[in-house]
């Protein structure tokens, strides 16, 4: 596998839609505090958001040294959130000179994990609908309402002069 190319940033900036999924997909991992175990957090996204009809994935990478904890599968596995772990290499090969504990350390740097998370889709729509949920609880219409009818959204010039105080400094 070639890591020399560099993951497409653009593609997620033209489309908020597939930046939107990330970070719900991020969110989840959070939720199920994945973060707590360890090296879970030093992943570097270099694939995905990947959409398929039932399925979303993505890929993180990872030193060979710092791999994340395996413990943390199993929340995930439970949550129907599946996970697999691939050794991989740069194809950068050095042709070092030295004894074999050096050529050994020089192949090392070059080793790094892949994990693949794959997440059901019906996970991303639930929290999504969760989301939508908490704030339709946390929000009263009619209390919007009344503010925009009692002029509460408007700015007093005591308000403006007090604005315009701490834009100074």
């Amino acid at each position: 596998m070639d890591t020399n190319t560099e993951y497409d940033i653009d593609k997620l900036t033209d489309s908020p839609y597939l930046l939107d999924l990330l970070i719900s997909m991020e969110d989840i991992l959070d939720s199920l505090d994945i973060y707590v175990y360890k090296n879970w957090s030093k992943g570097e996204i270099i694939e995905g958001p990947n959409v398929r009809r039932y399925w979303l994935d993505f890929t993180l990478k990872y030193n060979y040294k710092e791999m994340p904890d395996p413990r943390a599968v199993r929340r995930l596995l439970k949550n129907g959130i599946l996970v697999s772990f691939t050794e991989a290499k740069d194809d950068y090969i050095t042709q070092s000179q030295g004894s074999e504990e050096d050529i050994k350390e020089d192949q090392e740097k070059h080793k790094f994990w892949l994990v693949k998370i794959t997440f059901p889709r019906r996970l991303i729509t639930e929290m999504n609908a969760a989301e939508l949920d908490f704030y339709d609880d946390q929000i009263d219409a009619e209390d919007v309402t009344d503010a925009k009818d009692t002029n509460m959204n408007e700015v007093t010039d005591e308000e403006q002069d007090q604005n315009e105080e701490q834009a100074k400094f």
